[in-house]
């Protein structure tokens, strides 16, 4: 079945099942386009699900309980799972995270405007999915507005060698940090790459 997960300004469809090639089956549901050329989800019940639908907060809010301090900052040690990002082309942004980076394909579903990139071959859960379900031509966030400013890859030492060895051999330009290297992707998303 269909787990609808909700974000700031998509639906992240989390397909409960043990193959990506269940996406397509019809007790799942299937990857369609809608007339406007945007990405959606037919469930296995017919109906047409937007992944760009506006969030509606108030059941998440209602989800809550008094004891959720939602001020309280991250607890220590807590990391991100899993990163989304939206890119202007696909394509591209593909090359970059697959050849440059170094991350795993792990689904490519570009129908629907997504793919999705592992650290490895093993692990099921991606790392990072890219997406563009905000228009190819989607302008950049307006400084001072919310949004994410960059994430950060942790890598071991020897790994970053090769990463900026690959950068370099491509004329691709990144910026040194305290412990690794920052660069930009071809939509400029932002990447921290740093040795633990």
């Amino acid at each position: 079945r269909w787990v609808l997960i909700k974000s700031t300004n998509v639906i992240h469809l989390k397909l409960e099942c043990c193959s990506r090639t269940d996406l397509e089956t019809p007790k799942r549901g299937r990857a369609v386009r809608l007339p406007n050329g945007q990405p959606a989800i037919q469930t296995s019940d017919g109906r047409i699900v937007s992944p760009v639908e506006r969030l509606d907060l108030k059941p998440v809010f209602a989800a809550l309980e008094p004891k959720n301090d939602l001020y309280q900052p991250v607890p220590a040690g807590k990391r991100i799972g899993h990163v989304h990002l939206h890119v202007r082309n696909i394509q591209a942004a593909t090359s970059f995270y697959q050849d440059l980076i170094g991350f795993r394909l792990r689904l490519d579903i570009r129908e629907m405007g997504m793919i999705d990139f592992g650290l490895d071959n093993v692990n099921v859960p991606h790392t990072l999915a890219i997406n563009a379900w905000n228009d190819t031509n989607a302008p950049k966030p307006t400084p001072g507005t919310a949004g994410l400013r960059f994430f950060t890859l942790h890598v071991s030492s020897n790994n970053l060698e090769l990463l900026k060895a690959r950068l370099q051999k491509a004329n691709w330009v990144f910026g040194t940090l305290e412990h690794g290297i920052g660069v930009l992707d071809p939509s400029e998303n932002a990447l921290h790459v740093i040795h633990l």
